[in-house]
């Protein structure tokens, strides 16, 4: 069953628990990352199945990575690609396969979901998503740093105790 339309390529299904319509495929990493850039690959001769308009969102809540039933409130928009990508046809040469780069203002996160809520092209007669490989490419945060949005990467973790005092008027 096509669950993308043959005629236009968007999403046939109704909207995930992010309100965004579409296939997913979510990845669990073994470490949390700062997502920085994607890039897909399709199956030589369907580029046309490939994501054409997509989100991506993160989180680190290991339980919605198992659940049927998202929390939108777990879950980080981390790119929102809104202009129509076409892949091409033949992966060999890797032409057409850039990497799409991501704001690195989110994150870091250990689990990714990627939405589809439109094919690469509307030429598709069966309406089905296909990806060959999704890769992602970001600067990792090992445990006891955090990711600082000024210097766009990890830094050390600085535990200080702060105590502060009642002043009655």
């Amino acid at each position: 069953t096509a669950t993308y339309s043959t005629t236009n390529g968007a999403a046939l299904l109704s909207a995930t628990s992010f309100g965004y319509p579409g296939d997913y495929v979510m990845v669990q990493l073994d470490t949390s990352i700062v997502l920085r850039s994607v890039r897909f690959y399709v199956r030589d001769g369907y580029g046309y199945r490939g994501p054409g308009l997509f989100r991506i969102y993160g989180t680190n809540n290991a339980s919605e990575y198992a659940s049927p039933t998202w929390s939108l409130a777990q879950w980080t928009l981390v790119h929102d690609n809104a202009v129509l990508r076409t892949y091409k046809l033949n992966n060999a040469t890797n032409e057409g396969n850039q990497k799409i780069p991501v704001q690195p203002d989110k994150g870091p996160f250990s689990i990714y979901v990627l939405v589809v809520q439109q094919l690469a092209s509307s030429a598709s007669s069966d309406g089905i998503l296909n990806l060959m490989e999704w890769e992602l490419y970001g600067t990792e945060c090992r445990v006891g740093t955090i990711f600082s949005p000024l210097a766009q990467a990890c830094v050390a973790c600085r535990s200080e105790e702060h105590t502060s005092e009642l002043q009655s008027p």
